[in-house]
């Protein structure tokens, strides 16, 4: 698909210059038979580079309050935070504390890098907060669990009241997206793990809700702040247990079928005894039955040939 998607590009370009008489033909239409098995395909990431498995997410949130104890640095709460918001990385650190409701957040700006064009070539130079998201369906309310709003009250409780975000460092500056990669990687090595970054917590987040069965997919989408469904689930939905931990799932669904057919150690019929009172019923139902359809028979003369009918 992404070959024909690339080849669509090259036709659009090429018939604008056969109109614009700049060539004059349009080569790219004669190509036929794209095939995805001419081209070295990318290797896909391993699950545990992808999300965090199994009870990592456990150790994670422990490891960012560790590491804050141990710190004082705002960053390790606000990445412990966001294992369960699912923030893009550029909206986490330019929240700001009115957007922190007492059931949600509200998400409506986000961080982009700044860039200076000098000597004909564009250089970062820091961040800038701007007052809209990546895109027009990412201004939403995310849903604040108890988890995440324990960690928003410690953050509350240590950040720098003047300034107006949420989440600053000691001398009142505001937080950046380095700030958060940086505190990420230290709790990863602290962990054990390999290299996960913010966005692998997004992923996660996505993963676990969708793994719990207990939301609809348009609620993921919206938490995640997609247009359409189909970009959460292929992009964002993996696996939440490690292929180990699946092993013994596997073992029971590919046990073999349980054989009932009758051998010589299930033939044993077990006899139930039977009151006299359940005997005496079947005896009058017996006769009851009998005499109803014996009523007006009469029996063939002899001779007749004749078979006995009853009515």
């Amino acid at each position: 698909y992404q070959f024909r998607q690339m080849k669509s590009v090259l036709n659009q370009l090429l018939d604008y210059a056969v109109e614009r008489e700049l060539v004059s033909k349009n080569i790219s239409r004669d190509i036929r038979g794209i095939s995805y098995k001419h081209f070295t395909q990318k290797e896909e990431k391993p699950l545990e580079q992808q999300v965090y498995l199994d009870d990592e997410p456990a150790q994670h949130t422990q490891a960012c309050k560790e590491m804050f104890q141990k710190t004082n640095n705002i960053a390790y709460l606000a990445i412990g935070m966001n294992m369960f918001l699912g923030l893009r990385v550029g909206e986490l650190v330019a929240l700001m504390p009115k957007d922190c409701k007492k059931t949600y957040i509200h998400i409506e700006r986000m961080e982009i890098a700044h860039y200076d064009f000098k000597d004909g070539v564009y250089i970062q130079n820091g961040y800038d907060v701007v007052p809209h998201t990546k895109t027009r369906h990412s201004v939403r309310n995310v849903p604040l669990t108890s988890m995440a709003n324990e960690f928003l009250q410690m953050i509350m409780n240590v950040r720098d009241p003047q300034s107006p975000y949420l989440l600053t460092h000691e001398d009142g500056t505001r937080l950046t997206t380095n700030s958060i990669a940086k505190a990420q990687r230290k709790v990863n090595n602290q962990m054990g793990t390999v290299q996960k970054s913010n966005h692998k917590l997004r992923k996660t987040c996505a993963s676990r809700m969708k793994a719990s069965h207990l939301l609809e997919d348009v609620d993921i989408q919206r938490v995640m702040g997609h247009k359409d469904f189909s970009t959460t689930l292929q992009y964002y939905c993996y696996p939440v247990e490690s292929d180990e931990s699946k092993l013994e799932k596997f073992e029971k669904a590919l046990q073999p079928v349980q054989d009932f057919s009758v051998t010589e150690c299930n033939k044993k019929v077990i006899p139930f005894s039977k009151s006299k009172k359940t005997e005496d019923l079947h005896k009058n139902k017996s006769s009851a039955f009998i005499s109803a359809h014996l009523e007006g028979f009469e029996p063939p003369a002899r001779g007749t040939g004749n078979h006995c009918s009853i009515p």
